[in-house]
């Protein structure tokens, strides 16, 4: 909705706004599948990944599904309290944020 306010024409927004959300979905998702299939990159996937969290609002169901495919089999609770679940955490912080105009 706030990205929406930038556009004076609405035929302009509705065919940019999809292919960001695309964008936002898919290039940091794919970014850090690359970085968690090597070993030695798996922190910094896990940076971006908290990041990525916080600050984009579509990340968050790609974000928790690659993060639960990563981390093997869990329960639901070591799930929710692993580093997995802050798309989850971090969406409720982003509503918040973002509805405060």
């Amino acid at each position: 909705y706030n990205f929406s306010m930038l556009f004076t024409q609405v035929e302009f927004a509705s065919k940019v706004l999809p292919l960001t959300n695309i964008l936002l979905g898919t290039v940091p998702t794919s970014v850090i599948y690359i970085l968690l299939q090597n070993p030695q990159l798996q922190e910094g996937a896990e940076i971006t990944h908290a990041v990525m969290s916080v600050t984009n609002p579509v990340y968050g169901l790609p974000g928790v599904i690659l993060m639960m495919m990563s981390k093997g089999e869990m329960s639901l609770l070591g799930h929710l309290m692993s580093p997995t679940a802050s798309p989850l955490y971090g969406s409720i912080i982003l509503c918040v944020v973002l509805t405060t105009n």
